[in-house]
């Protein structure tokens, strides 16, 4: 069976965002998006048992920018050309951030039932410059970076299995307004 789902890399390197943090984090993740979800990939013919993030956590990570880690997820970027084909099973087109803030809404969510907690997903194509997206039938400009706020039960679900990862929808098509929480189609 063939794993999918994302790769992940931490992003988060301030004095509060430990190691001891950053493992509980990825534990809240993988149950929040995968264990917790489980009836729901079944529901869209999705394999929870090989649904799974493989982690970039490196100190090599320390400092970089979201292009930076763009750069290291897709060689082609920053041209129009799609990011060469996975042979890990993990989503080619878009790759997901836990940086300081989203270390924090995952780890503090328990407690303060109004802090949803989110990872970031990152469109691994998109540029400054293509603040661009599809209205209608109208290409309008937008402020968007190519990156959103992803709620983390909708992870699996609804950013990869309806979206996305299938490559029936683009980010472009379904950013919510910037700041906000996606919580799924």
């Amino acid at each position: 069976m063939t794993p999918w789902g994302f790769l992940v890399y931490r992003l988060a390197w301030s004095p509060s965002s430990t190691d001891a943090r950053w493992a509980q984090a990825k534990q809240k993740l993988i149950a929040g998006a995968i264990t917790e979800s489980r009836d729901g990939i079944e529901e869209n013919d999705g394999n929870p048992d090989t649904a799974t993030f493989i982690f970039e956590e490196g100190p090599d990570l320390k400092g970089l920018s979201i292009d930076d880690v763009r750069r290291k997820f897709n060689p082609t970027y920053p041209t129009d050309d799609a990011p060469p084909d996975r042979q890990d099973g993990m989503c080619p087109m878009v790759f997901l951030v836990v940086d300081d803030a989203s270390l924090e809404s995952i780890l503090s969510s328990d407690e303060n039932e109004n802090e949803t907690p989110y990872v970031v997903a990152v469109d691994a194509t998109t540029t400054e410059s293509e603040q661009m997206t599809m209205v209608g039938d109208d290409l309008r400009p937008v402020e968007w970076d190519g990156t959103m706020k992803v709620e983390v039960g909708a992870v699996m679900v609804n950013l990869y299995l309806r979206a996305v990862g299938e490559g029936a929808i683009s980010m472009g098509e379904i950013h919510p307004d910037v700041g906000e929480i996606w919580e799924g189609i």
